[in-house]
């Protein structure tokens, strides 16, 4: 690698391995130029200590090593905040300047290592999102979708859900929700405005039926009971 310090045909010796003022890295010397600044981890693997003989291909391989490495521990941050997807890691690398190889690359080791896992993903999603958000499988699915998981995982997902518990989501919003519209004295069109506002949630046509049936009982015993006092 011309303007490294290598002579072409035999390799060159390592003359330094020097700590680069970035935390983890080491700035390689050979024939007394500094030929490349790489990961602690690479310049083990590819045991660049000094003395050694090193050839053009062997320094090329430990940067593109150093590449893979850095865009893997990008990602692993990048994960620390949040669990992603493989199609949301996949258009981030190639944000960051991945080529497909080392894309590839990088996904496999983080699904080997349990920190991608599109089926665990979209059942904590789906979890969350019906019972901590008051989402419906509809919307829950739509989201998954576009969240790039294959739609078989996304079916999965969705059949694990037990029908109550999506009617129980939706009831809880719709207690909350009808004693407000059918302050209006309309309830044909609280009605309405009920079964709008639960589909928009993503909620099924029966688990809304259910919900407004449910809350208008609710409301009309609590309406009894208190005008009996």
């Amino acid at each position: 690698m011309p303007g490294h310090g290598l002579n072409e045909e035999g390799g060159s010796i390592v003359t330094a391995v020097k700590p680069s003022g970035k935390k983890g890295r080491y700035d390689i010397e050979i024939g007394g130029v500094r030929a490349a600044t790489l990961h602690e981890d690479i310049v083990v693997k590819h045991r660049l200590v000094k003395g050694r003989r090193v050839t053009e291909e062997e320094l090329r391989a430990a940067l593109d090593d150093d590449i893979k490495e850095e865009a893997y521990r990008k990602a692993v941050r990048w994960l620390a905040a949040k669990p992603r997807t493989e199609a949301e890691m996949r258009l981030y690398l190639r944000r960051k300047g991945c080529e497909s190889g080392q894309l590839d690359e990088i996904v496999g080791r983080l699904k080997a290592q349990g920190a991608i896992d599109d089926e665990k993903f979209s059942e904590s999603w789906t979890e969350e999102r019906l019972h901590l958000h008051r989402k419906g499988t509809r919307l829950i699915k739509q989201e998954l979708l576009g969240k790039g998981v294959d739609r078989r995982i996304v079916q999965e997902a969705l059949g694990n859900v037990d029908p109550d518990a999506e009617r129980k989501s939706a009831a809880a919003l719709a207690r909350k929700r009808w004693p407000i519209l059918a302050a209006s004295g309309d309830r044909k069109a609280a009605v309405r405005k009920l079964y709008a506002y639960l589909a928009r949630r993503g909620y099924s046509h029966s688990a809304i039926r259910t919900a407004i049936r449910e809350a208008q009982l609710d409301a009309d015993i609590a309406e009894e009971f208190g005008g009996g006092d």
